[in-house]
């Protein structure tokens, strides 16, 4: 089982990222886009695991969960993963101190099954770059810094989600598994 653990925004916050996405159709070319039932925030991607893991992991997410209140979030800032030189995704995010705390205790309680090597950030994937030239990623970037302008993207992370991940020739199929709420005590 491909799996990871995720902060789904509320469906009024996918379906405002959406008409983001629909603002930019006219680079479909270069672009291609998270569907809206795939939007999330990745907090741990443990990749390939025995299902007979599961109830494991799910005991080690519920333990590193303990005492972890809610949070804002606020999807206020564009950006590009690699580089302006080698773009490869588009996303909508922002620095969170509560979520990097988040994303450790569960690294901590779950590094075990995978170690994560990069920073966390706190941001969704609304695309996934191919081929862009420079003008015409900056001017995605412009404008989509425009409407974030005119859109409060801001919700309360009250929950987290273990996530199966199928691999298809369409794209990713995500199926939730079981979800865990923030700001209660689990043991």
């Amino acid at each position: 089982m491909r799996l990871f653990i995720a902060v789904a925004p509320p469906d009024e916050i996918k379906h405002s990222i959406y008409n983001i996405q629909k603002n930019l159709e006219d680079m479909s070319d270069y672009i291609r886009f998270t569907s809206i039932e795939n939007m999330h925030i990745t907090v741990k991607f443990l990749s390939e695991q025995p299902s007979n893991y599961l109830h494991t992991i799910k005991d080690k997410i519920s333990e590193a969960l303990i005492g972890m209140p809610r949070f804002e979030i606020n999807l206020d800032r564009i950006g590009i993963f690699k580089s302006l030189e080698y773009p490869r995704v588009l996303w909508l995010g922002e620095n969170n101190d509560q979520f990097v705390y988040l994303s450790n205790k569960i690294e901590e309680k779950l590094s075990i099954y995978r170690k994560n090597t990069d920073k966390a950030f706190c941001h969704i994937t609304i695309g996934r770059l191919k081929h862009i030239p420079k003008k015409k990623l900056i001017e995605s970037m412009r404008r989509t810094k425009h409407m974030l302008n005119d859109k409060m993207l801001k919700f309360s992370a009250d929950m987290v989600s273990l996530y199966e991940s199928k691999l298809t020739s369409k794209g990713a199929i995500y199926k939730k598994i079981d979800s865990f709420k923030l700001g209660v005590f689990y043991g």
